[in-house]
């Protein structure tokens, strides 16, 4: 036996609507896959605005800091656009890409960006997922580095075992919590802040993304 019925809304977008995607504030974000037309809603079906991306775009997702991505088929790209159409970057992303996902669940407090534009124009951002200072530029690269600590004793780490180099321009890494790369290896304890960038090549030198302080529970 029922004991509620939860209203569902239905509102007319376009034909044909070929994905959608809510935003951490609720709304929805609809791509039309023919035109190429990217719109914006309320959940009760009110537009708020929209822009042109290209044809013949199959996936849409939007990331937790509002951005819109969209893949294209015919040319194998994705791109990412600020929530008022400009677009913020552009790759390859193998042949035919047709869908992308992007959690919404992510950690920690973002700090110390946008990150110095890489060559390609635009700053590369670091996800931080799962559950629950100082900055300077290191010799040979353009970015910055960002640290921030508040006891004497500041350990740093790297990930640059050979599994834990990412080839391509984006890509994941599990951490495990009980051995972060430091000297000597640390696990992580509850209430302590961490702090995570991601340092990547660019061309004959060297870039950062922004960075991401977790505090562990």
């Amino acid at each position: 036996m029922l004991s509620a019925l939860r209203p569902i809304t239905f509102f007319p977008t376009v034909s044909p609507a070929h994905e959608v995607d809510e935003a951490l504030d609720g709304t929805l974000w609809v791509l039309d896959f023919t035109a190429g037309l990217v719109m914006h809603y309320t959940k009760g079906g009110a537009l708020l605005g929209s822009f042109p991306t290209v044809p013949v775009t199959a996936g849409l997702a939007v990331d937790p800091d509002g951005d819109v991505w969209v893949t294209r088929v015919t040319l194998g790209r994705i791109r990412r656009y600020a929530s008022d159409g400009t677009i913020l970057d552009k790759f390859s992303a193998g042949s035919s890409p047709r869908f992308v996902t992007i959690p919404k669940g992510t950690l920690g407090v973002r700090y110390c960006g946008p990150a110095t534009p890489h060559s390609g124009g635009t700053s590369a951002r670091l996800l931080v997922l799962g559950s629950d200072g100082g900055a300077f530029v290191p010799p040979g690269s353009q970015g910055t580095l960002c640290m921030a600590c508040t006891t004497p004793a500041c350990p740093i780490g790297r990930f640059n075992e050979p599994s834990q180099i990412i080839q391509g321009p984006t890509g994941s890494l599990t951490v495990d919590l009980n051995a972060l790369p430091t000297m000597p290896v640390m696990a992580v304890q509850p209430g302590a802040t961490w702090r995570f960038q991601c340092w990547f090549r660019d061309g004959a030198t060297s870039h950062f993304a922004d960075a991401v302080s977790v505090t562990f529970r």
